[in-house]
């Protein structure tokens, strides 16, 4: 599913490269971009909770962190070959690599030993969340 999502992604970066109407630019790359860019989230997010039961705000925290920081880090580049190369190259080379990059790593991620991430011994049924109420 997050390979699929980086292939969303970086046809969107491709169609905002050639996007010749603020339509198409707006509705068609925002709205593939954005599906995308939220399945690949949403399966970080998750497999981060898989990993890390005990601790499940700071993996979400956390992730969110590198999301942020990843938009953060490729400003600087990303402006500066506008600036060298036009609006097109760096949306269709930032876009087919992005995509690449993502595919590449949606084959790191596996569940944690013991399976979907519950607690030791725990059923993970309705009735085990009783042990988790303050009280």
């Amino acid at each position: 599913m997050i390979c699929g999502s980086g292939v969303l992604v970086a046809i969107a970066w491709v169609v905002n490269s050639v996007a010749d109407s603020l339509f198409l630019l707006l509705y068609v790359g925002a709205a593939i971009g954005g599906i995308g860019a939220g399945v690949i989230y949403g399966g970080s997010v998750g497999n981060a909770l898989k990993w890390f039961p005990d601790r499940r705000g700071l993996a979400a925290g956390l992730t969110a962190a590198g999301f942020g920081a990843g938009s953060a880090v490729t400003v600087v580049p990303i402006a500066n070959m506008i600036q060298s190369s036009g609006y097109e190259s760096a949306f269709l080379w930032f876009g087919l690599g992005q995509g690449i990059v993502v595919i590449i790593v949606a084959a790191v991620p596996a569940c944690p030993a013991g399976g979907r991430g519950r607690r030791a011994g725990s059923a993970g049924g309705p009735a085990d969340t009783a042990r988790l109420r303050p009280g």
